[in-house]
């Protein structure tokens, strides 16, 4: 018996089972430009929340332009969970020996699951990892990728912990390397760098809260607690990928100055993930998601993949005193994900992940949160 889905598949399978988007080539063939996007909507259920568990999580457009083979051009609007902004705007020109240079709004070279597209990640967000990693920052950066090296170093306006911004509140600025290394096939290690300063004020204080998967603020600063000087990550990382296995690990340590009502802090932050993922049906997972061998308007079953991973974040103990009521010291999550991509457009996925935290010394822990995330994507 065919299902509705079923159904659907065979009618837009011919038509969106194309790898990539539809180009545009000038008569000359010097200019080539690319439209896609991608729309992820979400139902959630989180223990203890009575919001809507609808969402739409991303809704983004996006063109890129290439121009002599040379130089390219992106430009990227969100207008996902109701807010729109620009996620991307750069340029970016091939230099000599590989070489090439960007400028704009793109993704800080730092945290390795960061770096990932949404379209390629195991589960519904991205680890605890990723809350201390810079996002998408404005800057420049010079990159160059070889068979098994990869480096890139960038000066950016500098952002808060797991954040994107456009905007800088103070002069200072951000310098971010990341060097990635695959001495054998299927293993890459890789470390990555930041240091830079900032200064924020009472509107806008340049700290970030620290969220679940599910968004809730596990750990916040109190009002008038703002950044007040120098900001250091450091972030290891590392792949292995043997056949359809694969299976990451990344560390962040961050260090922050920050000035409250008694005066300036050094506080000390770290967040872990290992995550390990297994294709049960399609292409083996390289950087990107797997893919069907055979697609489901075809007769094939599509792509399929089980994932499980565990991540943490503690706080440094002398936050305590500097954050709201309530927050959490600690917090240790783990999470079970299955996708399922029919055809290479569509890929459909649940995640279910569970939290549990641990208070500052002499208050009481949190409650522990359960959270599921049904994801319905489409991609171009």
């Amino acid at each position: 018996m065919r299902t509705p889905l079923f159904g659907l598949l065979l009618v837009i399978g011919p038509v969106a089972a194309q790898d990539a988007a539809p180009d545009w080539t000038s008569s000359d063939g010097t200019v080539t430009v690319s439209v896609g996007g991608k729309l992820h909507a979400d139902a959630r259920v989180v223990d203890g929340d009575a919001a809507s568990p609808f969402l739409v999580r991303r809704a983004r457009a996006g063109v890129e332009v290439e121009v002599a083979e040379r130089f390219r051009a992106t430009f990227e609007p969100g207008f996902g969970e109701g807010d729109a902004e620009l996620l991307a705007g750069w340029v970016e020109a091939d230099l000599a020996g590989g070489l090439r240079l960007r400028a704009g709004k793109f993704k800080s070279p730092f945290g390795l699951e960061s770096l990932r597209s949404s379209t390629d990640l195991r589960f519904a967000e991205r680890a605890l990892a990723t809350a201390l990693s810079p996002r998408r920052d404005v800057g420049v950066m010079a990159h160059v990728e070889a068979p098994r090296l990869e480096a890139a170093l960038g000066l950016f306006n500098g952002v808060p912990d797991g954040a994107s911004e456009d905007r800088e509140p103070s002069d200072a600025k951000d310098v971010v390397a990341r060097v990635l290394a695959s001495p054998v096939e299927g293993v890459s290690v890789g470390l990555a760098l930041a240091t830079g300063a900032e200064r924020g004020t009472s509107e806008v204080p340049a700290l970030a809260d620290y969220e679940t998967s599910a968004d809730h603020a596990f750990l916040a600063f109190r009002p008038g607690v703002v950044a007040d000087g120098a900001r250091q990550r450091v972030g290891p990382q590392a792949t292995l990928a043997r056949g359809r296995l694969q299976a990451d690990a990344e560390w962040t340590w961050a260090r922050h100055r920050v000035r409250g009502p008694d005066g300036p802090a050094d506080l000390e932050h770290e967040a872990w993930q290992v995550a390990a993922s297994v294709v049960l049906s399609g292409t083996p997972r390289g950087r990107k998601r797997p893919l069907p061998s055979r697609p489901a308007p075809d007769g094939g079953i599509g792509a399929v993949e089980v994932s499980a991973r565990v991540h943490g974040f503690a706080a440094d103990p002398a936050t305590a005193p500097l954050a709201t009521a309530g927050s959490a010291r600690r917090a240790l999550a783990w999470a079970l994900a299955a996708h399922w991509t029919p055809i290479v457009p569509v890929r459909l996925g649940a995640t279910v992940e569970r939290t549990t935290f641990d208070g500052f010394e002499g208050e009481a822990d949190p409650r522990a949160e359960t959270a599921l995330f049904v994801r319905a994507a489409f991609e171009l």
